[in-house]
This record gives C-alpha cells, sequence and structure tokens, in this order.
C-alpha cells in the first residue's frame, strides 16, 4: 500500500528505480537527529513521477508523536525502505522552506549570518530551493506555520508540521543533503521573508444614496407612501 513503507516506484530516467533510503542508513541518521534533539518520524517513500509521494509521515498521530532511540528499529525496520522526515514541533526547530529560488537569494544577500544555519536541499533542485533550520530556545513560543498558499515564497514550518529530511529521496530521483552543516541558529522573527503576494485590497463600500423622494400617488396618503418608498429602497439592496 502507498503508507507501508516497502514500495518502490517505477525506473527513473538513470535506471535505478525510486525508492526510499536504504534502511541502515536511515536508521543511522535518525539517530544523529535524536544527539541533536530532533524528533524523527518515518515517511512514506517516493513513488516515480507521484507528486504527493515521499513526503507522508506513516504513524496515525504523527504531529503529536515522540520518538526516542529505542523506537528507531522499529519505525525504520531492516530492509525496508523510508524516508525520514524531521517534527519541527517536537524538535524545537523553525524551518524556511524555500520554494522560490530568488526569494532565497535576496533573503540570504538581506540575512548573511541566518544564510550559514544548518541547511538542506535537493541534489536536483534549483540552487536557491533549499530548507534552511533554526533553534528555538526550550522555553521560547512557537510562531504560527506559513503556507506557500498564503505567502507565495514556501512555507515556515513549525508546530504540527514537519520537513523531509536526509537521506530521503525526492519523487524525481533527487537526494536531501545537508549542503551547510553545523548548528541550527537560533530564529529570529526578522528572518521571515516578506509574502510576494498580498491580497488585493478590499475597495471601500460605496455608500447607495438613497433614491429621491417620489412625487405621492394620486389618493395615497403620505405617510403610506413614504412607507412604499422605504420598503422600495430596502428591496434595491438584492437587486
Amino acid at each position: 500500500g502507498k503508507h507501508n513503507g516497502g514500495t518502490t516506484g517505477t525506473n527513473s530516467m538513470n535506471g535505478n528505480p525510486i525508492t526510499g533510503p536504504d534502511s541502515a542508513q536511515a536508521r543511522a541518521t535518525a539517530h544523529e537527529y535524536i544527539r541533536r534533539g530532533w524528533q524523527p518520524v518515518p515517511v512514506a517513500p517516493p513513488e516515480a513521477g507521484n507528486d504527493e509521494s515521499g513526503k507522508n509521515p506513516i504513524p496515525k498521530g504523527w504531529q503529536n508523536m515522540e520518538v526516542g532511540e529505542a523506537d528507531i528499529s522499529a519505525l525504520w525496520p531492516a530492509g525496508v525502505r523510508r524516508n525520514i522526515g524531521i517534527l519541527t514541533g517536537q524538535s524545537g526547530l523553525v524551518v524556511l522552506d524555500f520554494d522560490e529560488a530568488f526569494t532565497y537569494h535576496e533573503w540570504a544577500s538581506k540575512h548573511p549570518d541566518a544564510a550559514k544555519s544548518y541547511t538542506v536541499a535537493r541534489n536536483n533542485a534549483e540552487p536557491g530551493r533549499c530548507h534552511v533550520y533554526f533553534q528555538l530556545a526550550p522555553d521560547e513560543l512557537h510562531p504560527c506555520n506559513l503556507t506557500k498558499k498564503a505567502v507565495g515564497w514556501g512555507d515556515r514550518l513549525c508546530k504540527g508540521r514537519q520537513v523531509v529530511a536526509p537521506p530521503s529521496v525526492h519523487y524525481s530521483g533527487g537526494i536531501y543533503e545537508v549542503i551547510i552543516a553545523g548548528d541550527a541558529l537560533p530564529w529570529k522573527e526578522e528572518y521571515t521573508p516578506a509574502p510576494l503576494t498580498r491580497p488585493e485590497a478590499v475597495p471601500p463600500r460605496q455608500h447607495t444614496p438613497a433614491p429621491p423622494p417620489r412625487a405621492g400617488s394620486p389618493g395615497i396618503p403620505p405617510s403610506v407612501q413614504a412607507a412604499l418608498d422605504f420598503g422600495a429602497s430596502k428591496g434595491t439592496r438584492n437587486e
């Protein structure tokens, strides 16, 4: 099935099947993440050409799970290829997932020190499309998640989210790799890029002038005519 972590995709362009990383490599990396204080999660492997695959955590309730060293062999069983994600909230991480390369390059020139933080990229992605990791202090409030639909440049991943991590394999056959090693630097709110697109300003609601008073019809008292006029002006709202 799609989420059992055991299937392989069809052959990629170079003739190798697209599937998750070797289970021993995934387990070793999961231990390394835990030593950093990060929480890994098993992610279903990619299927060639399926852009929804390779990024879906397998365990139910993964948003709230905690993973320890003792859990790793069961989560990445020998001989079963699964990708690996990092639970950003449980790990105290904020990850800027840059989907637009030009935004990353602008951001990195504006925040050169922040751009030295721990960074992951796919080895077949356009340079600048990457994940930059930042660490929250233990008692620091988690910023809200941001989505590409809302901000245009990518996602800000924090509580209740996860980020696909090395040595995972993308559905295109690309491999996620650490391109800037070292520490995830302390998070600062000013590191969040400005939205690329803002909703169009809603034009101010036009005030509809009351209709001019009509000459009273013969035989209708003025008070009744006023009531009829009031009813007509109210009714125009739905025309």
